[in-house]
């Protein structure tokens, strides 16, 4: 499974903010505890799982995947 980082995590805090939201709105938004959508947004619960795919969907964010510079 692919574990989100930061700059994910970063992207999700700015959506919220743009949306004027705050995380509970988001987690009730996606069917979520508050506490659930607390844990993805510290990283303890960071693996991409159909949660981290409802919350970028209502935030109308995706996670692209290119390859690395060397």
């Amino acid at each position: 499974m692919i574990q989100v980082t930061d700059e994910v995590i970063k992207a999700v805090k700015h959506a919220l903010v743009d949306k004027g939201w705050s995380q509970a709105q988001l987690a009730e938004a996606i069917g979520k505890k508050p506490q659930y959508v607390s844990a993805m947004m510290t990283g303890k619960a960071g693996k991409i799982t159909g949660a981290w795919q409802e919350l970028l969907d209502e935030l109308g964010l995706e996670i692209t995947v290119n390859p690395k510079s060397n």
